[in-house]
């Protein structure tokens, strides 16, 4: 019993370890090594950073269209701008979440995460979740 106790604490220990540099990665924003799909807009309430299964109700501030799933979350998203905006995972720029790329976050909940463009999200997964220094 004790064996098999270890084995399954060491096995927990070495999932959340990063072995190409021994560094550990943030399990609520490490992406899968396979890019995800890129989400539709509509799907997503803007407010609450979540995807969701059907369109969500549309809110269009200054020409630009944003999504909120209940009527608070519109109101929200009319009168705040930084609830319109997130900030880019991998390059720590302001992204309007009209304009972003958005994806799935690999944490198994249904929140996700905004880029500022392809290329941003391409290069997060591939190091995955590290913001390139070069």
């Amino acid at each position: 019993m004790k064996i098999r106790m270890i084995i399954l604490f060491v096995s927990l220990i070495v999932g959340y370890s990063n072995f190409s540099n021994g560094e550990t990665v943030d399990p609520s924003i490490q992406m899968s090594i396979k890019p995800a799909e890129k989400l539709k807009t509509s799907f997503v309430c803007m407010m609450n950073n979540k995807h969701f299964a059907t369109e969500q109700i549309p809110v269009e501030v200054n020409g630009k269209m944003y999504y909120g799933c209940c009527q608070g979350c519109v109101e929200s998203l009319k009168n705040n701008r930084a609830i319109r905006y997130a900030i880019d995972p991998y390059s720590g720029e302001e992204v309007d979440k009209a304009d972003a790329y958005i994806v799935l976050n690999s944490d198994g909940s249904q929140n996700v995460l905004y880029f500022k463009s392809e290329e941003n999200y391409l290069n997060f997964v591939k190091n995955k979740g590290k913001k390139n220094n070069s």
